[in-house]
């Protein structure tokens, strides 16, 4: 359903609701026109419903992570990678979401508008546990032993990711000159308040597993992933409305007219499944012991249909989540810092790069043509760079610093703008014979178009 106000003044329609939603009634003020498709976008936020990180040292590394992944994230940046972890991990992640806000106010005198985004409520942005697959069999390297050794069968992963989030409260107020039954002069006044948010989140089942090619030195380490994944999106909308008529003589009271002209809550869930599938190459001594500086990754994560809202609002907001693919680089320098002949202050700096494609989504069109969804999306590239310094190598002890940079592209055209986001973060890693055994990992980003800071934090144990 769509409502307009038509001024005496101005002799022109401003949408009050239509069929894209309560988000494109928020921005419509500004725009003044009904569909999606011809309301110049206000920027509410940058484009986090599908470009949230997960885990904190990846988000600190600026996203860059597709070559890099060595713990349960694997499930979420590069399926190819859960097999370099030959150990039961477990880890929970905890964060807020950046929440947005839009106030606009229409005046004979002309239009004011404001946005704004803060931190949203903290939740739970991931969980996931591996499980290491393994046989017990005969040693080849000793004919007639009886001796057994370890043989590794790949590694599975099942973890949740919220994978994306979107918030919004605004509020709108429309004054306008009219004429009341007695045509005298009034000034009619329409306040609209809006909350909505949409919310995606992940299942997914992951195996990987690697495999070496040994022909000759450095021998050639290729990992190979697979997953499987469910996705659910939430989708919550309230709004609540108000008319008013006020002569315009001073003191004149409000008198209430009409009835709200748009839903008050709607809420709905959908659903939808995909796959994932990735890869990763590293060189490796034909002995074992060391590894190429280099390492490759990339990860394809199919598009999501989803379906089941049973709520038109629900659906004109979106019905797709886009696939995305990554690909990605390493380079490891071990930085030996001697000390009487030894490498007693060995340690380690990481530098990563990785560009992440996400193609054109919800473009679905009305009966004139226009695209008519919320979340209409179009093609984007985005760049992620990351740095990892890792001190003191021969203790049991670690504590990482990490920084990142990543650009967020406004994919979704009705509501986001571009931002670069910075990160930092750092850990406090115990480990026992150079194995993990447990991590806290606290990150910050920081949001370079208004300097808005969310933090995250992580935690790791392996067993």
């Amino acid at each position: 359903m769509k409502t307009t106000i038509r001024t005496r003044k101005w002799g022109r329609v401003w949408p009050i609701g239509s069929s894209s939603g309560a988000l494109v009634a928020a921005v419509g003020l500004i725009g003044g026109s009904a569909s999606a498709q011809s309301i110049a976008p206000q920027r509410l936020s940058p484009d986090l419903l599908q470009t949230l990180g997960v885990g904190s040292r990846s988000i600190a590394m600026g996203g860059a992570y597709t070559a890099v992944a060595d713990d349960i994230s694997a499930t979420y940046w590069n399926p190819g990678r859960l097999g370099y972890l030959t150990r039961r991990e477990f880890m929970i992640e905890y964060r807020p979401v950046v929440a947005s806000n839009f106030n606009s106010m229409v005046l004979p005198t002309g239009t004011t508008a404001s946005t704004g985004v803060h931190p949203g409520n903290p939740q739970v942005g991931f969980v996931g546990l591996t499980l290491p697959l393994s046989t017990q069999r005969y040693d080849k390297t000793k004919p007639g032993s009886a001796d057994r050794v370890r043989a590794d069968l790949g590694t599975i992963g099942v973890s949740y990711t919220l994978g994306g989030y979107f918030s919004l409260h605004s509020t709108s107020q429309l004054i306008a000159p009219g004429l009341d039954a007695n045509n005298n002069p009034v000034n009619n006044d329409q306040a609209t308040t809006t909350d909505q948010f949409v919310r995606n989140s992940f299942i997914s089942v992951v195996y990987g597993t690697r495999f070496a090619v040994r022909r000759k030195a450095p021998a050639r380490e290729f990992g190979i992933g697979v997953g499987f994944f469910v996705v659910n999106q939430e989708f919550s909308s309230k709004i609540a409305q108000s008319s008013f008529q006020q002569a315009t003589k001073p003191n004149s009271p409000k008198i209430p007219i009409g009835i709200p002209l748009l839903p008050t809550d709607v809420s709905a869930h959908g659903g939808g499944v995909g796959g994932s599938v990735g890869v990763s190459y590293q060189g490796v001594s034909n002995d074992g012991s060391s590894t190429s500086p280099f390492s490759f990754g990339m990860s394809y994560r199919s598009k999501a249909k989803l379906s089941g809202f049973n709520q038109p609002l629900a659906e004109s907001f979106n019905d797709e989540i886009p696939d995305r693919l990554n690909v990605g680089m390493a380079y490891t320098a071990d930085l030996k810092g001697a000390h009487s002949g030894t490498l007693k202050h060995a340690s380690v700096l990481r530098t990563a790069v990785e560009v992440q494609f996400q193609s054109a989504a919800n473009r679905r069109r009305d009966s004139a043509g226009n695209l008519s969804q919320t979340d209409q999306r179009r093609a984007v590239a985005d760049l992620h760079l990351g740095l990892e310094w890792v001190p003191r190598l021969d203790t049991s002890v670690r504590t990482p610093i990490r920084m990142g940079f990543r650009t967020v592209s406004n994919a979704a055209t009705v509501y986001t703008y571009y931002d670069n986001i910075f990160s930092i973060g750092a850990a406090y890693q115990s480990r026992s014979e150079g194995a993990l055994v447990f991590s806290i990992e606290p990150t910050a980003e920081i949001l370079t178009s208004n300097g808005l800071t969310q933090y995250t934090i992580t935690g790791r144990i392996q067993f």
